[in-house]
């Protein structure tokens, strides 16, 4: 009966692990990039950089810039100064207008772009709110169901995070597989299962079908009752300084505000509601008040939710990483680079351990075609990402739907990484992929200077840390990714002609 149970284990992980593996790459390794999407948002437009802001100069900025620019609209809403940059927005639906600002009051421009939002789309959905978002949430079970099994096949577990067997051909791969694996075994349980929870409704529909007979509207509104509203008086009257209706809010959320709404500005009426800056907190819920802008006078607010709203909040904020400042998402970034490598390294093990078993029989185009996959669905998504810095750069400024082009451009080269793939013996398209990717990713700053005249010494040298260390990181990467090309094209020329035992999980058709 034991013997039975590890078994089913070992062909649910090795198995499951094949089938889903394609695509958890892709949703792993994306994620790991959002975790910094504001700093990819950042380097990818370059326009926007800006002196240090004040909160208070902000405030003064924007509404200087919409009394003058939006005196006669309906709301405005004032994004607190974010590296030097106030965002303002005016009236609501289609005709909403918004602006970036720098101190002196100037409307600063930046190019259309797809962005570090691009990435997070990638990792949440695949850019398909509906399908994708299903496709996203069965990866993450089926990562739980691989963690499961393969604690079960591992019985060694502890003595795995101590062994790796270097120049060891397969046996090393596996090793590396299941040190990574062992390593990163807390962060992993707590990202995909945040990240199968984090949609509760999509994954317990019955919940509220029961209980608000499938009005998911009424559901969110019972968490979530949202600012308060009331009718303009249509009479005039003088507001309160916004400085000072932010410091009742801080003293209020006890928090920085991030960011305000004004309704029904100038009117006796109007109301001032202040969000409370939620990076700081590991509970993603938004806090907020509602205040009277003539009287200052407290009119509504969302402080504390209920034990379960705040447990959804928690689970948001595990999953996101923003919770304990630059080390945490850092951290979050290297566990996922290595929970990226543990995925393609379980996938190149597949191959590696049937391609000689299987070699002239029935079953052999199966090896070959995972094989095929396994380069494009991991190397050639790392070229996709790497290209998509370039675009940035390359597109023309004015270009029309330059953003939604950039997308489009970053699936195009992923489609021709398959095709590589498919025309190309594996090895030699792991190595040639990888090696494509390392020239990109060392040859950015190059790049940056001839179309910007910038790079991350330059960044530096302005203390614009963030697009510094965006351009450093890339370069690093890109180091890394070439030796692993080297290491790759080496083994291959060093692998034995018996084909008993191949000393490389990459393996040759």
């Amino acid at each position: 009966m034991k013997a039975t149970f590890t078994l089913s284990m070992s062909w649910l992980h090795t198995w499951g692990g094949l089938v889903v593996g394609w695509v958890l790459f892709a949703v792993v390794f994306t994620g790991t990039l959002a975790v910094f999407h504001h700093e990819i948002e950042e380097w990818m437009r370059p326009e926007l950089h800006a002196e240090e802001m004040s909160a208070a100069r902000g405030l003064r900025v924007a509404e200087t810039y919409l009394k003058h620019n939006a005196p006669k609209a309906r709301s405005w809403s004032i994004a607190l100064p974010e590296d030097g940059l106030v965002t303002v927005r005016s009236g609501g639906g289609r005709r909403a207008k918004s602006a970036v600002l720098n101190a002196d009051g100037e409307v600063v421009t930046s190019r259309d772009t797809a962005g570090g939002e691009f990435l997070a789309g990638l990792h949440a959905n695949f850019r398909s709110r509906g399908f994708g978002t299903w496709v996203v949430i069965a990866c993450g079970l089926f990562m739980l169901g691989a963690i499961v099994s393969g604690i079960v096949v591992h019985k060694r577990i502890f003595r795995d995070f101590f062994t790796f067997r270097p120049g060891k051909g397969q046996r090393s791969w596996l090793d590396g597989h299941n040190l990574v694996g062992v390593a990163t075994l807390p962060f992993q349980i707590v990202i995909a299962a945040s990240g199968v929870l984090i949609n509760p409704v999509s994954i317990m529909p019955a919940a509220v079908e029961t209980a608000f007979k499938g009005d998911d509207g009424a559901y969110f509104d019972s968490i979530y009752w949202g600012p308060y509203r009331r009718e303009a008086a249509h009479r005039p009257a003088a507001a309160l300084p916004l400085p000072e209706l932010v410091a009742r809010g801080e003293a209020l959320l006890e928090t920085p505000v991030e960011s305000l709404q004004i309704s029904h500005p100038g009117d006796a009426n109007s109301v001032v509601t202040l969000h409370g800056d939620l990076e700081s907190r590991l509970t993603k819920m938004d806090r907020w008040v509602s205040l009277d802008a003539v009287t200052g006078r407290l009119l509504d607010g969302q402080l504390d939710y209920s034990g379960a709203t705040t447990t959804s909040g928690v689970i948001v904020g595990l999953h996101l990483g923003t919770f304990g400042g630059a080390g945490v998402r850092w951290l979050y970034l290297l566990l996922g680079m290595a929970s990226s490598a543990m995925v393609a390294t379980g996938l190149v093990l597949f191959i590696a351990k049937r391609e000689p078993r299987h070699a002239g029989k029935d079953q052999a185009w199966f090896v070959k075609a995972a094989a095929r996959i396994n380069v494009f669905a991991c190397a050639g998504l790392i070229v996709a990402c790497a290209a998509l810095f370039w675009t940035n750069r390359l597109l023309p400024l004015d270009l029309q739907d330059r953003a939604a082009l950039e997308g489009r451009i970053f699936f195009w080269v992923w489609v021709v990484c398959m095709l590589h793939a498919v025309v190309r013996p594996p090895r030699r398209a792991w190595t040639e992929q990888l090696a494509v990717t390392a020239a990109l990713c060392l040859a950015l700053p190059v790049l940056n200077v001839a179309t910007t005249g910038a790079w991350f010494a330059t960044y530096a040298m302005h203390g614009d840390v963030v697009r510094a260390v965006v351009e450093l990181t890339v370069m690093i990467a890109g180091g890394l990714l070439g030796w692993l090309a080297w290491r790759v094209g080496r083994a291959g020329k060093q692998a034995p002609a018996s084909k008993a035992r191949p000393r490389v999980a990459v393996g040759e058709a």
